[in-house]
């Protein structure tokens, strides 16, 4: 029998391969830009505006999306909460004892608390457009998010002997501050009132105009200004081009402390 002419194989489609890397790139491009819409509304939200950018991309990243039909209770008056909900398309009102007293569209948000607190629901959420759509957190992801914190304070000598309730109060207390290079955060013979703890970045202790120390992450300082109201004996300088710390105020700290 005659041979067979060999049938070589088709080259791996090139055209092919192109189409599947652009769309993949599309696809991370779509996801990138959700994730920055997503942190873009949740900076709105009071309870999320103390978040650092790690904390605040995981929270994007946690958020899952949900769907209701009208007629639909998001949470019901007197149920045990746990999760946050931010309206990303839709209408619902706010029912307290049956009595319609808020409506909530698009960016609107409830259940903050729920982030933080076992406790019962203060108000039904009832859906009024045809369909509903939120971004939803839960309790559990929200508090994995603070564990970084939570750690940190623990290593803080004041923080040590709270109990995890006041940890917990603590680590939602902190709130983010922001500086650039060779700003004083503190100075020395001023009242103090803060306590801080650097998230990013690096400043020195001058003591007379003297460099005595420098913090660099999860260094922290203030801590007296928590308990006493005296002069600085201190002053705090930033060196690198921004520094980032996480501030608590004395008058926080004192009411985490009177619920003992």
């Amino acid at each position: 029998m005659p041979e067979q002419p060999s049938i070589a194989q088709d080259p791996p489609n090139k055209a092919l391969k192109g189409l599947v890397k652009r769309a993949m790139n599309c696809r991370m491009s779509l996801l990138i830009k959700d994730i920055l819409l997503r942190i873009k509304a949740l900076r709105q939200v009071k309870l999320f505006q103390a978040l650092n950018d790690r904390e605040i991309e995981e929270a994007a990243v946690a958020l899952d999306l949900v769907f209701f039909e009208k007629g639909d209770y998001v949470i019901k008056q007197g149920e045990q909460g746990s999760d946050f909900f931010m309206v990303d398309e839709g209408e619902c009102v706010v029912e307290v004892d049956g009595n319609v007293v808020f409506t909530y569209t698009k960016g609107g948000n409830f259940g903050e608390r729920s982030l933080m607190r076992d406790e019962p629901r203060a108000a039904s959420i009832r859906v009024t457009s045809e369909t509903l759509s939120c971004f939803r957190m839960s309790q559990t992801s929200f508090k994995k998010i603070m564990t970084m914190r939570i750690k940190a304070l623990r290593k803080v000598t004041l923080f040590q002997s709270l109990n995890n309730r006041e940890i917990e109060e603590a680590s939602e207390a902190l709130e983010m501050a922001s500086y650039k290079k060779n700003d004083y955060v503190i100075k020395q013979g001023e009242q103090g009132s803060d306590f801080y703890m650097v998230d990013e970045g690096e400043c020195v202790v001058e003591v007379n105009g003297n460099v005595v120390f420098k913090y660099t992450d999860e260094g922290n300082f203030g801590e007296r200004a928590l308990l006493r109201d005296e002069p600085r004996a201190a002053s705090i300088k930033v060196t690198s081009e921004t520094l980032s710390c996480f501030r608590m105020s004395q008058t926080a700290f004192k009411k985490i402390m009177m619920m003992r």
